[in-house]
């Protein structure tokens, strides 16, 4: 029992050199590098758009939005966009668009949804649709429901 714990300690301190002189090595500059921060591998993981930086939009103000849609948002109550559906149309829809993966993170009652469906039939009111355009991709039955 005693030769055991001997046993134990020994491996203990020799864990514990080991971390030390880890550490020293940390210090020399050439012997051995930190661990690195890793970096998303993702280009949008790399550059996220600061949804603060956007205010809401008049939707006659939204570039390139289809009137048949502008109505049809008019009709349902809406004025206006959030700013994380701004930022989603000035991304996919506006001036700056291109297509691209997205991945909105914003609390809830946002405006995520819209700003993910709004660019796609948008998109889908020009051209007859033939093949897959969108995959919308969420979490719980009680999102899909939304859309």
């Amino acid at each position: 029992m005693q030769q055991q714990q001997r046993l134990k300690q020994q491996q203990q301190a020799l864990l514990q050199q080991s971390l030390l002189h880890q550490q020293s090595l940390y210090h020399h500059p050439g012997l051995l590098a930190p661990p690195q921060k890793k970096v998303p591998v993702l280009p949008w993981m790399r550059s996220p758009i600061d949804v603060t930086l956007f205010q809401e939009c008049p939707l006659r103000l939204l570039p390139c939005l289809d009137p048949r849609l502008e109505l049809a948002l008019k009709n349902m109550g809406f004025s206006s966009l959030f700013p994380v559906q701004v930022a989603v149309w000035h991304e996919t829809v506006g001036p700056g668009a291109f297509e691209q993966d997205l991945c909105i993170n914003s609390p809830t009652g946002s405006g995520k949804t819209l700003a993910y469906a709004l660019p796609i039939v948008n998109m889908m009111s020009s051209c007859a649709v033939k093949c897959l355009r969108a995959l919308v991709v969420l979490p719980t039955r009680d999102l899909a429901l939304q859309g």
